[in-house]
């Protein structure tokens, strides 16, 4: 049964008034999820420059899910030591902000401003693990950042991989970018839980 006054509420405003999820923190999260989605396309564009469609012209990215993805970008980091270091950052973040895209949009609150997924109701082994994200404006901010930085370092690596070298410095992030990364980063994993356990 809706609480009082929210009856005639708007979804977001119901949401809102249940979790503690504000308008606000939903405008954040739709702006993470479309920054991530271009990092996901991105990172097509780059491995598809050393693993070219064939003459069949099937894309081997073209049933990777991002997971295999940032998985496929390590193993690039080995075969690549020029561009190594940026490859390794890439994979590294790209693997937390796709966990905390996979929470964000696959996970359900819980709590005032949590969201999680993957929880195990009675002690019964899941498929993928568990996670869960604290919600704040801080948080989602820092993951916003960090996406478009991202974004912008994938495509670099993709246009040198392309042989684009002009094309790479445009896009290559300034070393101010690379410090507030860092801020971002520190921000977001201490958003992020691995453990059920006090989570709720």
């Amino acid at each position: 049964m809706l609480v009082t006054g929210l009856a005639k509420a708007g979804a977001h405003e119901k949401l809102a008034g249940y979790f503690d999820i504000s308008v606000e923190l939903q405008r954040r999260i739709g702006t993470f999820i479309l920054l991530f989605s271009m990092i996901e396309q991105q990172l097509e564009f780059m491995l598809l420059q050393r693993n070219p469609p064939g003459p069949d012209r099937v894309f081997a990215t073209d049933k990777m899910p991002v997971s295999d993805r940032l998985k496929a970008v390590w193993a690039l980091a080995a075969n690549e030591p020029e561009i190594a270091p940026d490859l390794i950052l890439a994979a590294d973040l790209g693997d937390l902000l796709a966990e905390v895209r996979h929470t964000v949009a696959h996970g359900a609150p819980i709590a005032s401003e949590k969201l999680e997924k993957n929880r195990s109701w009675f002690g019964e082994p899941r498929k993928r693990p568990f996670a869960a994200v604290t919600l704040s404006e801080p948080a989602l901010d820092a993951a916003a950042t960090a996406s478009e930085i991202l974004f912008r370092l994938v495509s670099a690596i993709g246009a040198r991989l392309a042989g684009e070298r002009e094309m790479a410095g445009l896009l290559t992030p300034p070393e101010s970018d690379m410090q507030a990364l860092q801020s971002a980063s520190a921000t977001i994993r201490v958003a992020v839980s691995r453990s059920a356990d006090g989570f709720s």
